[in-house]
């Protein structure tokens, strides 16, 4: 893919994935977006910050989870590891914050 596109699969996934980390900080003005807040409503019942947060923390993990199978397949260990890891810890997290809201 990346010879036919011209695009380091990798670099752009990491990219992708500062990108979702600054939205996590900036989640006050996201909630001023209306395509995003839509966008967030299809995807919950109620569309409030701990909601926006929750989004995009799935969105992270799963792209931290498909980037360490692409660093594993390129024998990237070490750094799949380390991506595995984190997915692990975010999905441990959004798994929490579920339990806590039904408890």
């Amino acid at each position: 893919m990346e010879e036919k596109l011209g695009i380091r699969c990798g670099c752009k996934a990491s990219e992708v994935l500062g990108g979702l980390s600054k939205m996590r900080d900036e989640v006050q003005e996201l909630m001023s977006d209306k395509e995003f807040m839509s966008y967030i409503e299809s995807r919950s019942v109620k569309a409030d910050e701990e909601t926006v947060k929750k989004v995009i923390l799935e969105t992270a993990s799963l792209l931290k989870h498909a980037l360490a199978h692409y660093r594993l397949n390129n024998d990237e260990l070490d750094e799949a590891a380390k991506l595995f890891n984190e997915a692990a810890e975010e999905i441990g997290k959004l798994g929490k914050s579920v339990l806590t809201k039904t408890t």
